[in-house]
């Protein structure tokens, strides 16, 4: 049954993908060869003006084909003809609707199983919270004198402070007792070993929706320049298969779970995406602003060079951590 999930998160999150250039590129008058929802084998086609809206038989994600995307056109209104600022916009809207889903998806789940407060639920074995004598029903009021009014803040405050020790003041009973805690750095990130208690608040669905994505987002990067800077290892990446099995691993907890992971994983594909790298949505944006600026464009064999090259690292990196991580972890 996870693999269905799987193949439906997969599905999910590149179609919106897909579906934000495809729609942008339409409202500038943009010619969309294809709009493919699936991959390999065509099983169902309908051509409307110059577009095939295509079923295929694979549901591992489906692409938008734009006229002078991939090589030069002469078409008047080829993707290579249209203005630098409106083939941003078409690269920055696949981005965009990944985001726009992961907040939808938060604000349904957040919605029924309600909101993450700063009184603890469970507190964790072994963890800084443990060793603090930290205890669930006690609520987090205070880090380092900095005011606490929600979940995200706790972790964005620990990793904005890169303090090991920190001082938390807590309320316990009524009672507002300090605590020091000695945190755990795991991945680049300072870990008290907490989770939060859920409530329901409808007034707070939607703003802490639109936080839970901006600390995804934000996870993203931080992680990623740990990873530049050598403070955390590739072997902590996780490739295909790693993920297949964290919505395995979600899915046997219920679809709310699934619809979490779910949020998590597009916003994740969004942020990566925007990355000023070769092969990328951001690689592409990065190479037509400086095409923009400079007032010619960069020779196509340089660019084909350069797409070819990125594109070879990130197959090289997924091979690498399938193997290595994913796979590894699955013999183990």
């Amino acid at each position: 049954m996870f693999i269905i999930y799987a193949l439906l998160v997969f599905l999910v999150v590149i179609v919106i993908h897909e579906f934000g250039h495809f729609f942008v590129a339409k409202s500038f008058g943009i010619s969309v060869n294809e709009f493919s929802v699936g991959m390999g084998p065509l099983l169902l086609s309908k051509k409307k003006d110059e577009t095939q809206y295509s079923l295929r038989a694979l549901p591992i994600g489906g692409y938008v084909a734009l006229e002078g995307e991939e090589e030069k056109s002469d078409d008047p209104n080829s993707f290579n003809n249209a203005h630098p600022l409106k083939r941003i916009l078409v690269l920055l809207a696949g981005a965009f609707m990944n985001f726009v889903l992961a907040v939808v998806l938060a604000i349904i789940v957040f919605s029924i199983s309600g909101t993450q407060t700063t009184t603890i639920n469970q507190v964790m074995d072994d963890s800084a919270a443990y060793e603090a004598s930290l205890m669930p029903g006690d609520t987090i009021l205070k880090i380092d004198n900095i005011d606490i009014k929600s979940w995200e803040q706790v972790s964005q405050t620990f990793n904005d402070l890169k303090k090991e020790n920190v001082n938390i003041l807590i309320e316990r009973n009524g009672e507002k007792i300090e605590k020091n805690v000695n945190l755990k750095v795991v991945d680049g990130n300072y870990i008290l070993g907490i989770t939060p208690t859920m409530a329901k608040n409808t007034g707070k669905v939607i703003p802490a929706s639109f936080s839970y994505v901006k600390k995804v987002v934000t996870d993203v990067y931080r992680y990623l320049g740990n990873l530049f800077t050598g403070n955390v290892s590739v072997s902590n990446l996780s490739g295909p298969v790693g993920i297949v099995k964290m919505i395995g691993s979600q899915s046997k907890e219920g679809f709310l779970n699934v619809l979490l992971i779910t949020s998590l994983i597009s916003a994740n594909l969004g942020a990566f995406n925007l990355l000023p790298f070769p092969a990328l949505d951001g690689g592409t944006i990065l190479i037509t602003f400086i095409e923009w600026i400079i007032g010619k464009e960069i020779p196509e064999k340089v660019k084909t060079v350069i797409n070819i090259v990125g594109f070879s690292i990130l197959i090289l990196l997924i091979v690498y951590v399938t193997i290595f991580n994913d796979l590894r972890g699955i013999r183990g």
